[in-house]
């Protein structure tokens, strides 16, 4: 269940079910970065963190969905890095994000091999990387 609130987001359980999970885990990942403290004037953070075809496919939508999208490509980075083990010792900018029917990462060009799992909660964005 999740629990949302203006300054946090409480997870107490999230079930991921296959057939090739043999051993029982539990990871739970949440971003730092909230939407409540995403305003104006984040152009040079959105540059700082994102690929120029990124950069530009952001600054190319409308601000609501600008906000929207930062949001999920951040959460999308900093779980893949964690997921790695590197955390944001790694630079953003190797990392690519696609938005189609799936999201998608490629690493300095390459395609990565993990999966990307989302959900929303209001104005949240819960990003679960793994194998």
């Amino acid at each position: 269940s999740l629990y949302a609130s203006k300054h946090f987001l409480q997870c107490t359980h999230y079930t991921i079910k296959d057939e090739r999970i043999k051993y029982p885990f539990r990871i739970i990942q949440l971003t730092d970065l909230h939407n409540s403290t995403f305003g104006e004037h984040n152009e040079k953070l959105i540059k700082k963190v994102t690929t120029q075809t990124e950069y530009e496919y952001l600054m190319s939508c409308d601000e609501k969905k600008r906000k929207t999208l930062f949001f999920r490509l951040w959460a999308a980075k900093e779980s893949y890095l964690k997921y790695r083990g590197t955390g944001l010792s790694f630079s953003l900018k190797k990392l690519e994000v696609t938005f189609g029917e799936t999201l998608t990462m490629k690493q300095e060009g390459n395609a990565v091999s993990a999966v990307f799992e989302e959900q929303s909660l209001d104005e949240y964005v819960l990003m679960f990387c793994h194998a």
